[in-house]
């Protein structure tokens, strides 16, 4: 059986014209933030440094407001807020305060840049702590538009909607004392480029409520993210379709507690406690690399409940928790993890079908390259997996595709290729962490026929393979193969 997948991969985000085009003409009115006068149209009302718009329409603000902040308050109607150049520092609550409307779209146009500033402190609050971000809104939001837009956010978040989020063409670049962008209901962002410093976590959905809510979905754009918490979290789904991604996250890199897909883009995560965590992980494309001091894949279960810094242990799992649902599946892509724990983690079963993954674990003998509970189905692709012994598994013997392991100690920086007996090389790689074991599997294995290690050129050792999983000493699985087996016995080959 090659066909693993067992979810659905898509999710789609639907976007208006006028969103991807991201201009608007036709204002209501126009506001000269540099002495908060309307300078044309209604639908809007000026009292001291506090613009309140009261119904439907598009509105232009432009110039500098070194006390200003915006307030929407129009009874479930549509708004435009365009800012051209624009300036705008609130020192006692939100820049743009959007109280009722049924969708607001902040609009930043092509060439321009505008800048929002808040304060560390908030005095006007329209409801419990509300708002709590530089641009908040009970109601839809959407920020589009090719201009820039930079945001210091200094009480809470940068952005936050209570309903859905999205972002479509602009270029961000925050820096926030709590969250950087926060939708409940999802966010979608679609060709962005987005910067995030943040204390806490960089994008966020937050639904945990509706299971149909709550999700992320990022289609395109470059992320700059360097946050304290997760840099991606979702209480339900993160789909990414597209984008580059670099990543530096002092808890997880991107966090799910349902399910992550991966389906395109270029993902680096730098720094993480965890790469990638979720409940169901399913990658079906892209460029993905990991470094993390714990897990670099992780599978786990139950929900995120402590916060930050590795320290986001789900809820303990039951018996009737460990259901099949719980897996890791790998149909393509390229993956790289360097971990200091486990690289590939499942507390439940692992299935790839096509795809190219190294994954490198800590020397740490409690640790491993794969790690699974249930079993690792692999019938496509190619996978290299280095590590300690300690805690040592290979694929499962009911796989459809071969593998080989060879028992041997190595260093960083070692050149290791596998050969046939014609010289010809079915894998190479270079070792990024020292190891005592080295698996690997490619249809290019076939029963029957002779395979030998090379390290620097060197020739290590030579095994002919004779089942699905093959190892120079008398495991088929590993250590702990198909579960958590007997330990068995291996060859130790020193270099």
């Amino acid at each position: 059986n090659t066909g693993y997948v067992t979810e659905s991969s898509a999710s789609q985000v639907e976007y208006t014209s006028n969103e991807l085009l991201g201009e608007y003409t036709n204002y209501s009115a126009k506001v000269n933030l540099d002495n908060m006068a309307i300078e044309e149209g209604t639908g809007l009302t000026i009292s001291g440094t506090t613009v309140t718009i009261s119904r439907a329409g598009t509105y232009y603000f432009t110039g500098t407001a070194e006390e200003g902040n915006i307030v929407v308050n129009a009874d479930n109607q549509e708004l435009v807020l365009v800012f051209e150049n624009a300036t705008i520092t609130c020192s006692n609550t939100a820049v743009i305060n959007v109280i009722d409307a049924k969708k607001v779209t902040v609009n930043i146009p092509e060439k321009t840049t505008s800048t929002f500033t808040d304060n560390s402190k908030y005095t006007v609050f329209t409801e419990d702590d509300e708002p709590n971000a530089a641009i908040f809104s009970k109601d839809d939001l959407s920020i589009d538009g090719k201009g820039t837009l930079i945001i210091h956010a200094n009480y809470q978040d940068a952005i936050a909607s209570k309903d859905g989020l999205k972002i479509i063409g602009t270029t961000l670049d925050i820096t926030s004392a709590d969250d950087g962008i926060r939708g409940k209901d999802y966010v979608a962002i679609k060709d962005a480029n987005i910067t995030v410093k943040s204390t806490g976590k960089a994008i966020k959905a937050t639904e945990d409520t509706d299971t149909s809510l709550g999700y992320i979905v990022i289609d395109g754009g470059t992320f700059i993210i360097e946050s304290e918490d997760d840099a991606i979290h979702s209480n339900n789904k993160v789909t990414i379709n597209d984008g580059d991604f670099t990543i530096t996250a002092g808890d997880d890199g991107i966090h799910a507690d349902s399910s992550i897909y991966i389906n395109g883009g270029t993902i680096n995560i730098t720094k993480s406690y965890e790469g990638i965590e979720a409940n169901y992980i399913e990658i079906n494309g892209g460029d993905v690399s990991v470094v993390a001091p714990d897990d670099g894949i992780n599978i786990n279960g139950g929900t995120d409940t402590m916060g930050m810094r590795g320290q986001d242990a789900f809820k303990a799992m039951t018996e009737e928790s460990s259901d099949d649902s719980r897996m890791l599946v790998i149909n393509g892509g390229n993956i790289t993890v360097e971990s200091n724990g486990d690289g590939l983690d499942s507390n439940g079963s692992i299935k790839m079908t096509g795809g190219t993954v190294i994954v490198g674990a800590s020397t740490n003998g409690g640790n491993a390259a794969l790690d699974y509970d249930k079993s690792f189905l692999i019938s496509g692709g190619t996978l290299i997996a280095y590590g300690p012994t300690g805690m040592w598994q290979n694929p499962s013997n009911t796989s459809t595709q071969y593998s080989i392991a060879f028992a041997t100690t190595g260093k960083t920086g070692d050149n290791i290729e596998l050969k046939d007996a014609n010289g010809t090389v079915i894998a190479s790689f270079t070792a990024k962490r020292s190891y005592g074991m080295i698996c690997i599997s490619t249809q290019d294995l076939k029963q029957g026929e002779s395979y030998t290690l090379f390290v620097n050129d060197s020739e290590i050792a030579t095994q002919e393979l004779t089942s699905i999983v093959t190892s120079n000493g008398n495991s088929q699985e590993g250590f702990m193969g198909g579960g958590r087996g007997q330990y068995k016995t291996f060859l130790r080959i020193s270099i």
